[in-house]
């Protein structure tokens, strides 16, 4: 019978950790980490200046802010590279089910981001920021959710 190998991600907005864990008892191993610091694009802010309007009818003008905030550009970004590498270190070993932990934004943006072929085996997420959790306090974390 063949074990599940599971491939966990953990991220936040600013950095992220990938770990796999070979089933009950096995516990976690770090595979890798990435930062938003290591990616030039994750800082970059909007490459046009706000734009400006004609206000009332005494014709004053206005700035308004754009549409997508820096923070959110930059979350997008990070999280574009998160799911690169996450499809990298998939296709690398025989995994068979993932499991993604992040905040409710980053969450959101990994779950558009990552591939067809990671969604497809995706087993669970956990909306919780645990990126600065000891490697051996995290499967207090995951009990319920993943068997680890």
């Amino acid at each position: 019978m063949q074990q599940d190998l599971t491939l966990i991600i953990i991220a936040n907005e600013s950095e992220a950790a990938f770990y796999s864990s070979a089933g009950l008892g096995r516990g976690l191993h770090r595979l890798s980490e990435i930062s938003a610091a290591d990616f030039a694009d994750t800082h970059r802010a909007h490459t046009k200046p706000m734009g400006r309007g004609k206000g009332g009818p005494a014709g004053e003008t206005h700035e308004y802010e754009p549409k997508t905030s820096d923070r959110r550009l930059s979350r997008e970004n990070f999280s574009h590279h998160v799911a690169e590498a996450a499809e990298e270190i998939w296709e690398a070993e025989p995994f068979t089910r993932l499991f993604v932990v992040a905040p409710p934004r980053m969450l959101g943006a990994l779950r558009d981001d990552l591939p067809g072929s990671l969604t497809r085996n995706l087993a669970g997420d956990l909306d919780k920021d645990l990126v600065k959790v000891p490697l051996q306090d995290l499967p207090e974390h995951f009990r319920g959710l993943i068997v680890l």
